[in-house]
């Protein structure tokens, strides 16, 4: 094992210091002075773990040591066996210094189970037992002593004593004078601690002069005793003892000399030990196998004896062997893993079942009594019986498995212990409604919203499990607005959502699950629709934009001399408005609030400011990313009073054919003298007119006067030659001239500006309505009850085709990028210089007039007759037409 594991495995085992519920320890006792490959035990069977092998096939066992280590054992990694290495086990090096009878010498070893699925520290505790294999020694081979010749008999004089460093009965028994020779004895004297003192003893007077020096031997022994010697006897012996331990020492004699005196012993059965020479006619019995109690629990045998000599003699000696039970077997469970299933809601003390475990020993070492481990908190377990109950009433909900472990030891001296997994799990019962996340879901989209597009999701859970857990969802009351996937519970509009229509929706959504019987529950969803700017602010006032708002000339600076005040049908920003003047305020004489609309005077008027002043105010709302916007016309004259609202009227009528971003405020003066000129121009071109009209007038008369004199004598002539004819009545057509009415087409003149992001420079799109007061007077409806009559005759020509007119202009756009002029229409209705028919309109017929978006219609229409010779009367209709054509395009009306 390299550093980095040996620093890997340490971490486990500080870990399992703190979780000693995954610490287990063994215990084993072994001879010192084994061979190598001598198995010790097998973990996972003394551990009674093995259904952990069963359930895993990598469990892999590791010996925990340092780098430079020389293990006194080896683990297998693959089966937990223990085996001796060949480094010899020596009890006198483990443990040095003086031993006594009760003194233990172990060491320790610790084994991982890995992986960390099943990591289990095992710590091993191994006991080693003395082996005599030491012999006594004294402290020097040679010991002098000194004594007086004239040493009175029965002194005493200390011997070094001999040490062993074996312990117990192998350790210094007895001393024995040899070749004594009388003179002297020998007496052991032993200590309160157990330790043998030799004392030489003198037994006779001593004469130097006869015998200065004496030779002697001291011999020392063990406490190896024998046992059998030469008699049958019975041999306890424990099923631990380890192989080659040693059990007794059969001394065989013969009185026989030479090679009949040769004695050879033998085993007569196949029993787990054998004899081993030691010296002469000696014989050590030893054990060859491991002794099992449970296997059996004593061995009766014979040690057959038998001389070299001719014929050979022999002699048989009965041994009996008797195992001492060792607990040396854990209990084991019937099952290593125990699964039971309850279903939740139990009653207390509720039976689960009864636990039951052996153990092969025998006596108090196969009393079982049963534990519960940790986590085991909801059960019961009797000790003695093993019957397991539930202590408490168990709610899958909270928990639907218990995994926790039964123990059962038994009553050894050295208690052996074993344990069993247990897994308890709880079935469900339909104990459980659906239950929603929220109990009030509020999901918030934008108006406009496409259909079918998803609004939200509702989320549900069952703490129940199986056909119990499944939740299926729908709208409560037929909301046919929303469409509820059951499953997932993805909410999908069925309509488009409009904010100004309706600005929430609410319905209840019911989940229910599919035990049974069914569990249910209720929640409530809004939907709230978010506002989008898709509304233009409305001006509520001013209420048109024609009307107008005096401005004394001793109006203070700061007044309020108007009010602009717009809605906005959107909410939040989409509904907040902006005021700002963005036309007819050249010279700064007013401001408005951007927040109020309160147009304020900056200055003092003067006399220069008199007259009507136009301002173009821009209401644009704060949408984004859009901002909407509606312009409206505000008409501030200057002056001290009204003199004449007409007059005021007709200027805001003219205003209209100025485009939006001229200033007219100075215009008003401008514009009476125009009318002054167009007046004295009138006045001027009728007077010359009514000048020609009498000159041709004259000058065709005259022409007439002088050729109906000459028809006159041209007539006498012929009637004097010949009968007098049917005089023929001429009857002279008066021509009259009709005018079309005039009308106006007021065009609205669009102004462009490319200057983006500044509202105030927007193209600025907009008609201007003009209240009917200002319009010129339509053309009155012909009466068709008043009907004048007229004489023409039947061939006369029809003259009502020549009263048909178009107007000669065609309706125009404005482009984009083009300024256009404003041009005023006039439909002048055309009639011909020879129309000769009778009785004029003006006092015979009434003027209809009939009006569309694109076009008008007049009609004139006269009844008239004659009577012929045969006195039929001809009657003729006769009608007037006239069209104009009105168009003006425009972007987006201005609301009032």
């Amino acid at each position: 094992m390299d550093l980095k594991d040996f620093y890997l495995l340490a971490t486990f085992v500080a870990c399992l210091w703190l979780d000693p519920a995954i610490a287990q320890e063994l215990i084993y006792s072994i001879r010192e002075e084994l061979q190598e490959n001598v198995l010790i035990g097998n973990i996972p069977k003394d551990l009674n773990i093995s259904h952990m092998n069963a359930a895993s096939n990598n469990l892999v066992y590791r010996l925990v040591s340092k780098a430079g280590d020389n293990p006194l054992l080896r683990v297998m990694s693959n089966t937990g066996e223990i085996f001796t290495t060949s480094n010899r086990i020596d009890r006198e090096k483990l443990c040095p210094g003086p031993s006594f009878e009760d003194t233990e010498c172990s060491f320790e070893i610790e084994v991982v189970i890995l992986p960390n699925d099943y990591f289990r520290l095992i710590k091993i505790k191994i006991i080693v037992k003395d082996t005599n294999d030491n012999a006594p020694m004294f402290p020097s081979p040679v010991i002098n002593i000194s004594i007086p010749e004239n040493t009175l008999i029965n002194s005493r004089f200390a011997i070094p004593s001999a040490t062993d460093p074996d312990m117990g009965t192998n350790s210094v028994h007895k001393y024995e004078l040899v070749n004594g020779q009388s003179t002297f004895g020998l007496d052991i004297v032993e200590t309160q601690e157990g330790e043998k003192w030799p004392q030489l003893i003198v037994q006779q007077n001593l004469d130097r002069e006869q015998k200065d020096t004496y030779v002697m031997k001291i011999k020392v022994e063990d406490d190896l005793r024998y046992i059998i010697s030469p008699t049958n006897g019975t041999v306890m012996l424990s099923e631990k003892d380890p192989i080659n331990t040693k059990i007794a020492l059969i001394t065989v004699s013969d009185k026989d000399t030479d090679v009949n005196g040769k004695v050879i012993c033998f085993i007569e059965k196949d029993v787990p030990f054998h004899l081993k020479a030691v010296y002469d006619n000696q014989y050590l019995l030893e054990t060859s196998a491991l002794l099992d109690y449970e296997g059996t629990k004593e061995y009766i045998f014979k040690i057959v004896a038998s001389d070299s000599g001719k014929p050979s003699l022999n002699q048989t000696a009965l041994v009996k062997v008797k195992l001492e039970d060792e607990n040396d077997n854990p209990p084991i469970f019937s099952q290593p893993v125990i699964e039971l299933s309850v279903m939740e809601n139990n009653q207390r003390d509720l039976f689960l079942t009864t636990i039951s475990a052996t153990d092969e020993d025998s006596g108090r070492n196969a009393e079982i009594v049963y534990q519960l481990g940790p986590n085991a908190s909801f059960f019961d377990l009797d000790r003695k019986t093993g019957v397991l109950t539930a202590s408490r009433v168990f709610d899958r909900e909270d928990q639907d498995r218990f995994l926790f472990t039964v123990t059962a030891r038994d009553n050894g001296t050295r208690a052996l212990q074993s344990q069993a997994a247990v897994i308890v799990t709880i079935l469900d019962e339909n104990d459980n409604s659906p239950k929603f996340t929220h109990n009030h879901f509020q999901f918030f989209v934008s108006e406009n919203l496409p259909k079918y597009s998803t609004v939200g999701v509702i989320t549900v859970t069952d703490a129940d499990a199986g056909e119990n857990a499944e939740v299926s969802l729908s709208i409560l009351n037929d909301n046919e607005n929303f469409i509820l996937d059951p499953f997932s519970g993805v909410i999908k509009s069925n309509v488009s959502f409009d904010r100004e229509q309706q600005s929430s929706y609410t319905f209840d959504v019911r989940a229910v699950d599919g035990g049974r019987p069914p569990c249910s529950s209720v929640a409530k969803v809004t939907i709230n629709v978010i506002d989008v700017n898709d509304n233009p602010p409305i001006v509520i006032y001013p209420p048109s934009n024609t009307s107008f708002k005096l401005v004394p000339l001793s109006a203070i600076p700061g007044s309020v001399v108007a009010e602009v005040f717009a809605v906005d049908g959107d909410t939040g920003m989409n509904a907040e408005l902006k005021y700002t003047i963005i036309s007819g305020n050249g010279r700064g004489l007013f401001r408005i609030d951007p927040v109020t609309g309160n147009i304020t005077l900056e200055e003092k008027p003067t006399v220069a400011d008199i007259g009507l002043h136009r301002l173009v105010v821009n209401i644009s709302d704060l949408g984004y990313p859009k901002s909407l916007h509606t312009l409206v016309l505000v008409f501030l004259y200057i002056n001290d009073t009204v003199g004449n609202s007409s007059f005021i009227y007709d200027l805001i009528r003219r205003t209209m054919e100025t485009p939006l971003d001229r200033n007219i405020g100075d215009s008003s003066e401008t514009y009476q003298n125009v009318d002054n000129l167009k007046t004295i121009i009138a006045i001027v071109t009728g007077a010359m007119v009514v000048i020609v009209v009498i000159f041709i007038t004259v000058l065709v008369r005259c022409r007439h006067v002088s050729q109906f004199k000459a028809a006159q004598r041209k007539k006498q002539g012929a009637e004097w030659m010949s009968p007098n004819q049917e005089n023929k009545q001429n009857k002279k057509k008066k021509r009259k001239k009709r005018k079309s009415p005039k009308s106006s087409l007021l065009n609205f003149v669009s102004i462009e500006e490319n200057k983006p992001d500044d509202p105030a420079h927007e193209p600025i799109n907009g008609t201007i309505s003009i209240p009917a007061e200002l319009e010129e007077p339509g053309i009155g409806r012909f009466d068709w009850n008043t009907t004048p009559t007229t004489t023409f005759k039947p061939n006369s020509p029809d003259l009502a085709r020549h009263y048909k007119s178009a107007s000669p202009q065609s309706a125009f756009h404005v482009k984009a990028d083009t300024p256009v002029s404003v041009k005023k229409h006039h439909v002048v209705q055309e009639l011909p210089l020879d129309n000769t028919f009778v009785g004029g309109c003006d006092t015979l017929s009434k003027r209809s007039s009939t009006s569309s978006d694109h076009f008008s219609a007049s009609e004139c229409s006269s009844q008239g007759g004659f009577k012929t010779k045969g006195g039929t009367l001809h009657s003729r209709q006769v009608k007037e037409h006239f069209y104009w054509s009105i168009s003006s395009p425009y972007s987006r009306p201005v609301q009032y």
